[in-house]
């Protein structure tokens, strides 16, 4: 074709042509990639759950077994415990060992041992390694007295050349950021940061806990494997056993361990609360009043006491290795022993939900 001038015009047609393969490269990239990415996720979760949920299993038939300081991490199904009493590392072994899910066992022995706490209500214990005899009963009476209202026992292994890795009011302080909701909460202090397992009432409760943790610990890095689940359940039973004892108190006839009448049937329908709550364990704490002269015999009466009602209970059907009896003597009064009320308000039993 030519214009007017007669000079031939060449026209080309340019097309632009979006190529299939290059549509299709990123959606072929994601049929293949999302599935794997997905599977990953889903087995990163997976032995997350596995591992919380061997943790608390783990941690549940320590406490069963009396070894309340212990402290149990997962990776995978391998178990590393800390915090075991001297001489007590076989017994963990032997209660993981039976434990479902567990593949190995690692009980820590020797060396510097992380400081651990172990929380029930206003039950502490303290464990870990830690110097000499004495300076262990400095270290737990000064955390006692920073915690008026707890009771608190010291558990240390005794290792040469160990120090404690916080002082007194500092441990006071993690021991309060755990809390005294129902339920039992362990806490081990480790160079890496706090690691922290147990119940807790509410999804609340366990951020709150947390939270604490991390400000009582200076910011320090808190592994939580926290149970909501079974926290709730304790709480509810705890709750349900208050209201009992409000509305029918557990009595003895005086100066001695017998139940009376009245005694006898709030001791049946606690048993009735247990019963509805199968697994949970409890402590029977048997409380007196604080009258001059005979401090070693109250705690005496306190702990017949406390037998006496754990021997109504299992005789009314409920397990026994779900119970402690624990004899408190006078040494926690809820009002003044100058009058005869104060005096009938501090002769009691509480029970408080492990």
């Amino acid at each position: 074709m030519s214009d007017p001038s007669g000079d031939a015009i060449d026209r080309r047609t340019t097309t632009t042509t979006t190529g299939h393969g290059t549509v299709w490269l990123p959606l072929l990239l994601a049929v293949l990639l999302v599935p794997l990415l997905v599977g990953g996720a889903a087995t990163y979760l997976d032995r997350v759950s596995i591992e919380d949920a061997l943790t608390d299993k783990a941690t549940q038939a320590l406490h069963a077994a009396g070894l309340d300081t212990a402290v149990v991490a997962f990776e995978g199904r391998d178990a590393t415990v800390t915090g075991v009493p001297s001489g007590q590392e076989s017994a963990a072994q032997d209660v993981l060992d039976n434990v479902d899910g567990v593949r190995v066992v690692d009980v820590a022995t020797g060396g510097q041992q992380p400081l651990t706490i172990a929380v029930a209500g206003r039950k502490v214990t303290l464990g870990g390694s830690a110097p000499g005899g004495e300076a262990q009963r400095q270290f737990t009476d000064a955390v006692a007295a920073a915690l008026p209202g707890n009771t608190v026992t010291g558990t240390f292994q005794e290792t040469q050349g160990a120090t404690f890795p916080a002082d007194a009011q500092h441990v006071a302080q993690l021991v309060q950021a755990l809390g005294n909701s129902a339920g039992h909460r362990s806490l081990a202090v480790t160079e890496s940061g706090l690691s922290v397992s147990g119940d807790v009432p509410s999804a609340s409760e366990q951020k709150n806990i947390e939270d604490r943790l991390r400000t009582a610990g200076g910011g320090a890095q808190v592994r939580s494997t926290l149970s909501v689940e079974k926290g709730a359940a304790k709480q509810n039973l705890q709750d349900r056993l208050r209201e009992k004892l409000a509305a029918q108190p557990v009595t003895f006839e005086p100066d001695a361990a017998q139940l009376t009448p009245e005694g006898e049937q709030a001791v049946r329908t606690i048993a009735e609360a247990l019963q509805a709550a199968p697994g949970i364990r409890v402590e029977v704490a048997g409380h007196v009043a604080d009258l001059p002269g005979d401090a070693e015999g109250a705690m005496q009466l306190s702990q017949q006491r406390a037998a006496a009602v754990v021997d109504q209970l299992v005789a009314a059907g409920i397990a026994r290795d779900r119970l402690v009896a624990q004899g408190y003597g006078g040494t926690k009064p809820v009002a003044g022993n100058d009058t005869p009320e104060g005096q009938a308000a501090n002769r009691r039993v509480e029970i408080a939900v492990l």
